[in-house]
């Protein structure tokens, strides 16, 4: 989970609120929820589950104009934009749904993540990379998180 919730804090800012459900057994939490609520007003939903080996990586985007689908398991980007309603004088209407799909370019996740951090101790870091202090946030939501669930 701590990786859905740096990318929620990457994505959208700042976190104002968390409230978390979820259970445990023993200290070992199995499934959690969190809603997120950022300062900017937008809020992240995340879930992560230790009862079966499914394996599930969404981010799903509700937008102005668009709804995006992300699948980061398999490195893929949909974007669902506002369908088009056409209707013909005394024709029959039509309703074409317009769907795009974004090309990501193949690559290894850890691997680019081991290449960013060995960079960024050499002090070559990347301006658009997270710092320590955004891991640092991570980390309170993520203790926040598990004392909601483990309470």
């Amino acid at each position: 989970m701590i990786h859905d919730i740096d990318l929620a804090l990457y994505l959208n800012g700042p976190a104002k609120e968390v409230v978390a459900h979820g259970f445990a057994r023993d200290s070992m939490i199995d499934f959690a929820s969190a809603l997120i609520t950022h300062d900017n007003g937008r809020f992240s939903r995340i879930q992560a589950s230790r009862i079966t080996d499914k394996k599930k990586r969404l981010i799903e985007a509700t937008c102005i104009d668009k709804f995006v689908d992300c699948e980061l398991l398999r490195k893929e980007i949909i974007i669902n934009r506002q369908s088009e309603i056409r209707q013909a004088e005394g024709q029959p209407y039509t309703i074409t749904a317009i769907q795009e799909a974004v090309e990501v370019r193949p690559q290894e996740a850890l691997l680019t993540e081991l290449q960013a951090f060995v960079a960024s101790c050499r002090g070559e870091a990347s301006a658009d990379l997270p710092g320590v202090e955004a891991g640092l946030q991570a980390m309170r939501i993520c203790d926040q998180i598990q004392r909601a669930v483990t309470v």
